[in-house]
């Protein structure tokens, strides 16, 4: 969601987007071998649950997201959320492969790349499905609330038809205008707010699944990893 909303609402390049979110996976690559010794010396489904909290706050920050967002009120959360994600990939995989017998291990790892698959993909179909249902809920709320006696609206509605008129538009072509710029100004409301809703559903999920880290097994003591597996 958050490139979709530096191109759409920021009005970023897909260029400047990259920019944009790269800090943040490098952050993200440097700090796995310090989440590598971690996940050696403390219990991985207690990291990861951190880790997921750490996701979480940084969901709820993007889920502020309003019409005068910057690319700062995106680029700290991003950060922040870095420091969640290497503190969520190896220890996931050490709680949920190292309990298995290796005998099972091949199988098991089959798997897991499987469900992280299959999760990925219904993350990729669902969130675009309801960032749309949303964005059109919105609009239908915001265009609702509008009147021509909300002397706010008229003014609005006045203000853009005088800039019409002073670049050379005739009257009724200045009024029209106005209003299309009214209705463009609904969309974009709109769009933003279906975007922290977008934010905010994610962090629920996510914290619907903090009491499950504790269900997985307990790896083994003296179980290893390095950050380059």
């Amino acid at each position: 969601a958050v490139p979709i909303f530096a191109q759409t609402i920021l009005g970023l390049t897909a260029q400047e987007t990259g920019l944009l979110l790269m800090p943040s996976a490098l952050c993200s690559a440097l700090l796995m071998p310090f989440a590598a010794k971690l996940v050696n010396r403390y219990d991985p489904r207690t990291l990861l649950a951190i880790g997921m909290v750490i996701l979480i706050f940084a969901m709820l920050q993007l889920g502020k997201l309003s019409p005068d967002s910057g690319e700062p009120n995106i680029y700290w959360p991003l950060i922040i959320r870095s420091f969640g994600t290497a503190l969520m990939f190896l220890p996931l995989s050490m709680a949920t492969l190292g309990p298995i017998p290796k005998h099972d291990i091949s199988k098991a790892s089959g798997f897991y790349n499987l469900t992280r698959q299959l999760g990925g993909s219904f993350g990729v179909a669902l969130l675009p499905t309801l960032l749309e249902r949303r964005e059109a809920f919105h609009r239908a709320v915001l265009v609702e609330s509008l009147s021509r006696s909300d002397p706010h609206v008229t003014q609005r509605v006045a203000m853009y038809t005088q800039k019409f008129l002073s670049l050379g538009f005739t009257g009724p072509d200045a009024t029209a205008h106005a209003h299309k710029l009214l209705d463009v100004g609904v969309s974009m409301q709109a769009a933003i707010i279906s975007f922290g809703d977008c934010f905010w559903v994610t962090s629920f999920l996510v914290a619907c699944t903090v009491p499950l880290v504790f269900l997985l097994g307990k790896p083994p003591r003296g179980l290893h990893v390095d950050a380059g597996h």
